[in-house]
């Protein structure tokens, strides 16, 4: 099977896919495609791998999920739909998720979250934190551009999950 044949089944697959739900996509780089999970990087480098159920930031070493957005179509929850989502969601078979800190989310955008994550939108959808302001407000941070929005609780943003630190046995 020449290459152009085995792009071209792939792209096949992948729409089967979408359209069957299944949060698959594809990814290119030097002319070769790869079909995506739901987590992997759009990008694959030093900076970020797929590995550890979804995109692991090297630099941080905590690993995010695909976005809520892209996996249910639905736009824009609250913060505790946000939260319940990561909670319940299983992805690349690990069950840790939560929604990130502010922190965090700034650091993933610091090194480059939105050219790596495979979400859409990158630079145009605001993803809740953890980190709230009293008890009626968090803040939500537009991976790309480092903005950050305080937000009433109900108001409706995307989420993006991440796992703990995963460390080799060698005690990194």
């Amino acid at each position: 099977m020449n290459r152009v044949t085995a792009i071209v089944r792939k792209l096949a697959i992948a729409s089967c896919a979408a359209t069957l739900g299944m949060g698959i996509g594809i990814a290119g780089a030097h002319g070769m495609a790869r079909l995506l999970n739901p987590g992997d990087c759009l990008v694959e480098d030093g900076a970020f791998t797929s590995s550890n159920g979804g995109c692991t930031d090297n630099a941080s070493g905590l690993t995010y999920s695909a976005s809520r957005f892209d996996m249910t179509g639905s736009v824009g929850i609250g913060y505790s739909g946000a939260t319940a989502y990561c909670d319940g969601l299983v992805e690349g078979g690990q069950s840790d998720w939560r929604v990130p800190t502010l922190d965090e989310m700034q650091g993933l955008s610091t090194h480059g979250g939105g050219n790596h994550l495979n979400i859409s939108g990158p630079n145009s959808l605001g993803r809740w934190t953890s980190t709230k302001r009293g008890s009626t407000q968090a803040y939500a941070i537009v991976i790309g551009t480092n903005q950050v929005f305080l937000n009433g609780l109900n108001s409706g943003w995307d989420v993006v999950c991440v796992r703990p630190q995963v460390f080799s046995k060698k005690g990194k």
